[in-house]
């Protein structure tokens, strides 16, 4: 996901969320965060979405271990990887503006999966040769300002759970991972991301609420739940505010999803 929207409109002229270190021992929730300055929209929907499952909760308590120096590792199940995290780093990166503001589990992910960008950066393609493609992505071609600009949130489904993930364009692709989405909600994780955009004056949609939303391209979404032909995404931009659309608009709007079944076996389809 190539994100060109640097600048997240939500933290302009407002008091931004603190960091609170406590709820590293809640489990794996996420307390609300909002995007810094970096385009890592999909580091943080890709967390947001496996937050939501009792699953994908588990990966992310596996992944933390909070140490009694005050700092951390993260272990990438994925590529059987570990990052250590000084407490003198995170001090000097929580109240950097290109970091999410909130809880301090995205900023430990974030500053891990750079690491992790800068390692494969530095060595190409000559380690974890075995792992996808979208796992080994270092953002080559693309201009950014921080190495966990631009990405997918596939990545993070694959670090996190080392299980295959899928992605559906076509409708017939996009009806039959909601369906296995509604089925096993506590087993999956599921992202969504639009290639065409709304202006909210010329072309107005509205959530449930009946409040317009803007939909933004080359951005990345947390899907939260599925209820009938309603979706409910969460803007990384801000996680405190959901976002409860029709699922008519992802084809609509040529938007695709990113899947990930979370659990033992994959079902039968």
């Amino acid at each position: 996901m190539k994100e060109f929207i640097f600048k997240n409109p939500f933290i302009e002229n407002e008091e931004i969320l603190s960091k609170k270190e406590d709820n590293v021992d809640d489990g794996g929730t996420i307390n609300p965060s909002k995007q810094g300055l970096n385009g890592d929209c999909w580091l943080l929907s890709g967390i947001n979405a496996l937050s939501y499952s009792k699953t994908g909760q588990n990966l992310i308590k596996q992944a933390i271990k909070k140490n009694n120096d005050g700092s951390f590792d993260i272990y990438l199940k994925g590529i059987e990887r570990n990052y250590h995290i000084s407490e003198e780093k995170i001090k000097q990166l929580e109240n950097n503006p290109f970091y999410s503001k909130g809880d301090i589990k995205i900023l430990l992910f974030e500053i891990a999966i750079e690491e992790l960008r800068n390692d494969l950066y530095k060595n190409k393609t000559d380690e974890n040769i075995n792992i996808p493609y979208y796992a080994k992505y270092t953002n080559r071609d693309f201009f950014c300002f921080k190495r966990t600009s631009g990405g997918f949130a596939a990545q993070v489904f694959y670090l996190l759970s080392k299980k295959p993930v899928f992605f559906a364009e076509t409708a017939d692709q996009i009806n039959l991972y909601i369906g296995l989405f509604k089925k096993y909600c506590d087993e999956s994780a599921m992202a969504i991301a639009f290639y065409e955009e709304n202006d909210p004056e010329t072309f107005p949609i509205k959530d449930k609420n009946n409040n317009k939303v803007k939909i933004y391209t080359n951005h990345e979404y947390a899907v939260k739940d599925i209820n009938y032909d309603n979706i409910t995404i969460v803007n990384p931009h801000d996680s405190s505010i959901e976002m409860t659309i029709s699922v008519f608009l992802v084809l609509f709007l040529k938007g695709y999803l990113t899947y990930c079944y979370l659990g033992e076996d994959f079902p039968k389809i």
